[in-house]
């Protein structure tokens, strides 16, 4: 049993977290480039190193948030993909449409409680961060 159990888990950590080619760094989007390194901010070093490689080779982060994202930290002045890159894709994304312009808030689903979700948001107005709820 002890040695099923081992296999299960080396199997679902391992498979979770796999290097990328070159190619398919350069190949993946923004968003799952991002949204992978958020997913994988805090156990496989060298998968989380590959990634963080091609998003500062894009410049998908502005230094002012570099540290932020390291850290798995939304910030008031964010930009969408480096929002994503922090705290990964949100479970859903509601838009308020008011006179003076749309307004996004971003929903992030935890699992919580059984039965009883975590939610975190973030607001965005003019393609940045301009609230965190946590």
């Amino acid at each position: 049993m002890r040695i099923f159990l081992t296999a299960v888990a080396t199997l679902f950590l391992g498979g979770c977290a796999t290097s990328w080619t070159p190619a398919e760094l350069s190949a993946a989007s923004d968003d799952r480039l991002c949204d992978s390194f958020a997913v994988v901010l805090r156990y496989n070093d060298q998968y989380r190193t590959d990634l963080m490689d091609e998003i500062k080779r894009r410049k998908l982060i502005r230094s002012e948030y570099q540290s932020a994202v390291d850290s798995g930290d939304a910030k008031i002045g964010m930009s969408p993909i480096e929002a994503v890159c922090a705290w990964s894709s949100p479970t859903r994304i509601n838009k308020t449409t008011t006179a003076n312009g749309v307004m996004e808030q971003w929903v992030f689903e935890y699992g919580g409680a059984v039965g009883r979700p975590t939610f975190n948001f973030l607001y965005f107005r003019d393609g940045y961060v301009v609230s965190i709820q946590e």
